[in-house]
């Protein structure tokens, strides 16, 4: 419109400015300095802009980190509850065992791989004449007759070798010895069993004194 309405007064042709050119003339500044302002106006928007790129991905990784910190403490709450659970399912779990294994008739003893007694229920107690938990540490060799002592620790060598659910003596009569010195028959069942990776037998002692003496009166009669 400008240009229309100068070619009014003017008899010459009308040229075409350039944009830079009219940039110039508008600003009243040379193109030169335009430029460098345009540059120096452009490096602090870029500035600005990875700056707020930066920070941007720094609180993404500050969100990321909580959300895995929180995840991992719930991860291990859940854990620890399940775990009390389990240890404590496990305590009732051996509470009745002991209990069973209190109330049992039948001698139970508990045997470690040295032969050492570690745990004996009442009946194998009474049984043995001993008192309540005086069997515990002592040797399972103690229970056993003078002339089957020596050969005793061999046998159980031997047997925890090849450990397998099965009856001791085969086809031999077995006896024990109480405390008090006297010997009686008994039928011997081993059981073994790991715990905390060790080998431990389980050994099942019926007392045959009763049984034997009622075939004898059969007999005899």
């Amino acid at each position: 419109a400008l240009a229309l309405a100068l070619g009014c007064y003017s008899s010459e042709p009308i040229s075409v400015v350039p944009a830079d050119s009219w940039l110039t003339l508008v600003s009243h500044k040379p193109l030169r300095t335009l430029s460098l302002e345009r540059r120096e106006t452009r490096s602090p928007v870029i500035l600005g802009a990875v700056l707020i790129l930066v920070a941007y991905a720094w609180s993404l990784v500050f969100f990321l980190r909580s959300q895995m910190t929180e995840k991992r403490a719930e991860l291990n709450i859940a854990h620890a509850m399940a775990h009390a659970q389990n240890m404590e399912r496990l305590k009732e779990l051996e509470q009745r065992f002991r209990l069973l294994v209190e109330a049992s008739t039948v001698g139970l003893l508990l045997v470690d791989p040295d032969g050492l007694i570690a745990m004996s229920n009442p009946a194998a107690d009474t049984m043995f004449g001993y008192a309540k938990g005086q069997l515990e540490g002592s040797s399972v060799e103690d229970l056993v007759p003078a002339g089957l002592r020596q050969s005793h620790p061999r046998l159980r060598a031997e047997f925890l070798k090849n450990p397998e659910v099965r009856k001791m003596g085969g086809q031999r009569e077995l006896k024990a010895l109480t405390k008090d010195g006297r010997e009686f028959p008994v039928e011997v069942g081993l059981n073994p069993c790991l715990d905390h990776g060790e080998q431990f037998v389980l050994a099942t002692i019926i007392d045959l004194s009763e049984r034997k003496g009622a075939n004898q009166a059969k007999t005899t009669a």
